[in-house]
């Protein structure tokens, strides 16, 4: 299992992160050179330090306030000893319910991405 967690602010507005992770986070399984790992299957989970109950379904964070998002991969490799990581590239939100309209990049990428790790399956 691949954990990478982002410490949020909001300010100038709440913000509004989907508690789906496909809507609101983009992220790869990378292996050691940084080639996206796509043989296997993987679970995906979001959670939060923040609100759960103001907005169904999105994690709300006050004005304000700084929250922690964080996403946890469970990674099966379709190959024997397969060397991959996490890597957060952007997170989706907005300061209202519905599709969010505005994105953070994660930069520099070296401080949103977990260890590699070797998997023997």
């Amino acid at each position: 299992t691949y954990k990478v967690s982002v410490d949020v602010t909001a300010f100038n507005q709440d913000v509004l992160i989907s508690k789906t992770p496909g809507t609101s986070i983009v992220y790869a399984l990378e292996n050691g050179a940084g080639v996206a790992a796509v043989a296997g299957s993987r679970t995906v989970n979001l959670t939060s330090t923040a609100d759960e109950t103001t907005n169904v379904g999105y994690f709300t964070i006050n004005e304000g306030e700084t929250k922690t998002v964080t996403l946890d991969v469970t990674y099966v490799p379709g190959v024997i000893n397969t060397a991959a990581r996490l890597s957060i590239t952007s997170i989706n939100f907005d300061d209202v319910v519905g599709t969010p309209a505005q994105t953070w990049v994660a930069s520099p990428a070296s401080d949103y991405r977990s260890d590699i790790v070797t998997i023997v399956n």
